[in-house]
């Protein structure tokens, strides 16, 4: 079966705590039609999701069975839950403000321009915290302060599926 997804780019964006705290964002091109399963499916088997997000990108990875603070393993499309639009917006606004306290006028124009509205208008899943027997043997440093907080959102008129990762390393 070819690869209904093709990896566009990556944006991360840092927090005014420091470069501790992120949102990293990245983009695959739909190129085939998919149930949203078998497009999740094809994000976990993706080379780029295979990041630690504890330094370096997927090509640096030491281990290319972990992701975030999980066995990858242990992740499947099953393990997504879908949310609405709303809910994912209102959570990564109130994992920013836990994370900065204060969200400055310039991460917030990057967060309104770059993360909210990649959540509008899209088939939203999130990833729940699959809890401690999922972590991998240092994972509990990803998301150690403020939790790993993961979104898919999939726009089908624009043909982008987009991965969001919150969190702190």
């Amino acid at each position: 079966m070819d690869d209904p997804i093709a990896f566009d780019h990556e944006q991360l964006i840092h927090l005014d705590s420091g470069p501790y705290h992120w949102v990293s964002l990245k983009a695959f091109t739909i190129t085939a039609s998919r149930s949203d399963k078998d497009l999740i499916a094809a994000m976990i088997r993706h080379p780029q999701y295979r990041d630690n997000y504890a330094g370096g990108g997927p090509d640096d990875q030491s281990s290319p069975s972990l992701h975030g603070p999980y066995r990858l393993d242990l992740i499947s499309a099953d393990s997504f839950i879908h949310l609405s639009s709303t809910t994912a917006q209102l959570s990564l606004r109130q994992w920013a403000e836990r994370a900065s306290r204060t969200v400055s006028a310039t991460v917030q124009t990057e967060l309104d321009r770059l993360v909210y509205p990649v959540l509008t208008n899209s088939a939203v899943f999130e990833l729940p915290s699959l809890g401690q027997d999922a972590q991998h043997d240092w994972g509990g440093v990803v998301g150690a302060i403020n939790g790993f907080h993961e979104l898919v959102a999939i726009n089908r008129p624009g043909r982008v599926m987009t991965l969001v990762v919150a969190a702190d390393d």
